[in-house]
């Protein structure tokens, strides 16, 4: 009997994978086991960057959403923020269309949650871990939960009454001086120096702007005050790493600004 081969289906296999390897370099386009390892290659690249592509594009939202919320002297996670504290559920993809094709709806946006306080999410609500317990491990710890029930009780009842007495001799003053430290640190925090908007200078952003307050630099005044001398100190106390030509462009800057 003779052998039975089917040529038809193995051509037509072949001929699809070279089909698809159409326009490729070299033996890669014509030659079988060549071009079955490019097309393989080929696929693989495309499956994985069917996914990268829509990493890359939200990015790409995410920084014109950044680039149009500086101009009101906000970064995009303050942003975020304040959108999830007034519950405005808006995707990326709609925010960035309007923040480069509708600038004044997207103003109404910014206004309407800028004195909002910002939140990770609307209710701020840790999210519950999901823990995955077998049959018998549930009945086991319902089991065990049952038996040390009654002795869990009367540790609790013993230390409870074992520590009443000392709960009732604790001292008053302890307290009071709690609470005058506590207000003191309040009255501090709300007395805290209001600066001047550093941002506004070119090349000073949040992260440069923060090291400045550290440093002592609240205001252009503080800025303009400053000598090389000063700023030598300031660069080896607080690492922060700008030539003196940048720091007399930003000095400069105060001086026109203040």
């Amino acid at each position: 009997m003779p052998r039975s081969v089917n040529h038809v289906a193995s051509k037509a296999r072949r001929k699809k994978v070279l089909k698809m390897a159409k326009g490729y370099f070299g033996r890669r386009k014509n030659v079988w086991t060549v071009a079955k390892n490019a097309v393989e290659k080929a696929l693989g690249y495309a499956y994985r960057d069917r996914k990268q592509k829509k990493r890359n594009v939200r990015s790409v939202w995410i920084v014109r959403i950044n680039a149009a919320v500086r101009e009101y002297d906000m970064s995009y996670s303050e942003f975020i923020g304040k959108l999830n504290a007034k519950n405005i559920t808006l995707s990326r993809k709609a925010l960035a269309d309007l923040a480069l094709n509708h600038p004044d709806a997207f103003k109404v946006i910014v206004n309407e949650v800028k004195d909002a306080i910002p939140v990770s999410r609307p209710d701020n609500a840790p999210r519950e871990k999901k823990t995955h317990v077998s049959a018998t491990g549930a009945s086991a710890k319902s089991a065990s939960a049952k038996s040390a029930k009654p002795k869990a009780e009367t540790t609790t009842l013993g230390e409870i009454s074992a520590l009443a007495p000392l709960k009732a001799e604790a001292p008053k003053e302890e307290i009071s001086s709690k609470t005058s430290t506590s207000t003191k640190t309040a009255s501090k925090a709300k007395t805290e120096i209001i600066g001047d908007n550093l941002k506004v200078l070119n090349g000073v952003g949040p992260a440069f702007e923060k090291r400045l307050n550290v440093s002592g630099v609240y205001t252009f005044a503080d800025l303009i005050a400053l000598t090389d001398e000063k700023i030598a100190e300031l660069e080896a106390q607080y690492s922060i790493k700008t030539s003196l030509e940048v720091w007399h462009n930003l000095i400069e800057e105060a001086k026109t600004l203040a």
